[in-house]
């Protein structure tokens, strides 16, 4: 037989791509350094599609839209898998991963659910959930493992990084918005209306698109209006790491791409679309100072809004002291410590 491991894992429109694209570096890395064979298990996606493709995995598609539990046996009996690396959020019961347990290998990554407590371990790639709360719920302390030291980065940021250099309009002051592949609650478009009106000359704003972004013709039109503007540099363009690099600070949602920042040094002005990533991101601004936590966009003001954007534009010290304090948390090498805890928990 075999030694399979089997990636449960979605991205799309409505998901967003982040789990997916990590979850890919994770299994490219696994596939250079052991002699597992890997392969995918998903709801369809075209983008999925196009991403598996490019990276050279199989996947099984739940195709007759079957309830996640008896999906996830489907693929396991059919593809004889004793090994499951599950990425995706769904709520799976404890009463199933007891039976799952007794023939197969589960390690959940960034799912804290009830079912996860029983799983051979439980990855948790964060530096804003406390350990011990996890502890108090019943979590074995030797099969959790949590902190930012799990947080994936992928090979191209790494190599970009290393060959990092100084934007060539150096009087220019360039501000990177990023809101996820797909932002399916339009937070791009409400950042971009609290910036009309704004009267700079020395700002230019680079809009990075998502592949899936939904907001098309709506982004379209406030282009539209800002493009013989005197005040304000805006453009919009692919989502390019390489225009990532080159930025003065960012205005992010909060999540995948909240580290990836940090990472790289890009000083973060932080918006959550949703209550829990609100949460996140109001701890990981208060526990550690490596964000500028501007809270809920729901809640949000144009005037808090730019109360916090000029307060980081206007204070070198501010950014810097974000930087530094994101760059102690997430070193890179993320991967490779997930990588070994797969290969010591589905070998032993």
């Amino acid at each position: 037989m075999k030694n399979r491991i089997l990636f449960r894992v979605d991205g799309g429109l409505k998901k967003g791509l982040g789990h997916l694209v990590r979850s890919i570096a994770l299994a490219k890395n696994m596939k250079l350094t052991t002699n597992f064979e890997i392969v995918f298990a998903s709801n369809y996606s075209e983008i999925l599609e196009k991403k598996l493709n490019e990276a050279g995995f199989s996947v099984y598609y739940n195709d007759k839209n079957k309830p996640e539990e008896e999906f996830l046996l489907e693929v396991i009996d059919t593809l004889k898998i004793t090994n499951v690396f599950i990425d995706d959020l769904h709520q799976y019961a404890r009463e199933f991963m007891l039976q799952l347990k007794k023939n197969i290998k589960v390690i959940f990554f960034h799912n804290s659910c009830n079912a996860s407590k029983d799983s051979c371990a439980t990855i948790i790639p964060s530096a804003h959930t406390d350990r011990n709360s996890l502890l108090t719920l019943g979590f074995n302390k030797n099969k959790l493992f949590i902190g930012p030291e799990y947080v994936i980065i992928n090979d191209k940021l790494i190599d970009l990084k290393k060959q990092k250099k100084e934007s060539e309009t150096a009087n220019i002051f360039r501000i990177v918005i990023t809101t996820g592949g797909s932002d399916p609650k339009g937070v791009l478009l409400t950042i971009l209306k609290y910036l009309q009106g704004i009267k700079n000359k020395d700002l230019e704003i680079i809009v990075l698109i998502g592949e899936g972004f939904m907001h098309r013709e709506e982004l379209s039109k406030i282009l539209d209006s800002n493009r013989n503007s005197a005040h304000l540099k805006l453009k919009a363009v692919p989502y390019s790491i390489k225009e990532l690099i080159l930025a003065d600070m960012a205005i992010s949602t909060f999540g995948v791409s909240t580290y990836e920042l940090m990472y790289l040094g890009i000083p973060v002005l932080s918006v959550a679309h949703a209550i829990p990533n609100a949460k996140g991101s109001k701890l990981l601004a208060n526990k550690y100072s490596a964000i500028k936590d501007l809270g809920l966009i729901d809640n949000l003001t144009k005037e808090s809004f730019k109360n916090g954007l000029f307060s980081m534009i206007n204070s070198l010290d501010e950014r810097e002291d974000l930087v530094r304090n994101g760059i102690r948390l997430i070193d890179g090498k993320g991967i490779e410590r997930v990588s070994k805890i797969l290969v010591d928990k589905f070998y032993s």
